[in-house]
């Protein structure tokens, strides 16, 4: 189950996640490739992901999913998206599932951290797999 969180804005224009509810509760369907994923293989990390040596990105469990409103840096309000982190990498960029797009079988949109960048990885969960494993 994803955890009920909601994003509330600090005083510096952030989003920080709030792990209770205050009267909102975050509601989303996960893709069913995900839940297979999850259900048969578990949480997994994948190496040397996109040919870059070294590099790791795991799929979180359920419990550790984060739904989360999502925006690049200098970006318009308009321009956030809730977001749903599901894989991580060993050097701070994680993937999420765009809840915008592609319902239930959502866009996967990569987060680099050192730029702020959201961008568009691949057009599923499945296609995301395959993406990691070298296929």
């Amino acid at each position: 189950m994803v955890q009920k969180v909601f994003a509330e804005e600090s005083q510096n224009q952030d989003y920080r996640l709030r792990l209770r509810c205050r009267g909102k509760e975050a509601r989303v369907v996960l893709p069913k490739s995900y839940k297979q994923f999850v259900t048969n293989i578990g949480s997994k990390a994948f190496n040397d992901i996109d040919g870059e040596e070294g590099s790791r990105a795991t799929v979180l469990p359920p419990k550790k999913l984060v739904f989360e409103d999502c925006r690049e840096e200098g970006a318009d309000e308009e321009e956030t998206f809730k977001g749903i982190m599901f894989a991580v990498t060993d050097h701070g960029d994680a993937f999420y599932f765009d809840t915008r797009r592609g319902k239930p079988d959502y866009e996967v949109r990569k987060h680099d951290h050192e730029v702020g960048s959201f961008e568009p990885y691949t057009k599923n969960f499945v296609e995301c797999i395959k993406r990691f494993a070298g296929v």
